[in-house]
């Protein structure tokens, strides 16, 4: 999923951003494999002229929520890494399960 998204992220002209891609794809699709049902896991990237998109498809319609992990910890950090790196994030439900999806600036 990491390379398929910086792949199309240089693809799309975007290879500046292809750190802060992988970076980001790697939280969301971790998170749709860690807490998501069944092994339906997909990404997309969409580039919206001034903004890129990516888009993770997992199979669960729970939606994330934002967590305190306590120092040293290796988890919970990936939403707040969203928060600090995306010019927007969020999560869309959808038929079979649900979206999760961030954007950046170039």
């Amino acid at each position: 999923m990491r390379r398929y998204a910086v792949d199309a992220c240089r693809a799309l002209g975007w290879g500046d951003s292809a750190d802060t891609v992988a970076l980001l794809v790697t939280e969301v699709a971790t998170n749709a494999v860690l807490h998501a049902y069944g092994p339906d896991i997909r990404v997309r990237v969409l580039d919206r002229g001034r903004r890129l998109r990516v888009e993770v498809f997992d199979g669960s319609t729970v939606q994330p929520s934002q967590r305190r992990s306590p120092p040293g910890s290796e988890n919970g950090r990936g939403l707040g890494i969203l928060d600090s790196l995306a010019v927007s994030w969020g999560f869309d439900t959808v038929l079979g399960g649900k979206t999760a999806w961030f954007e950046i600036e170039n």
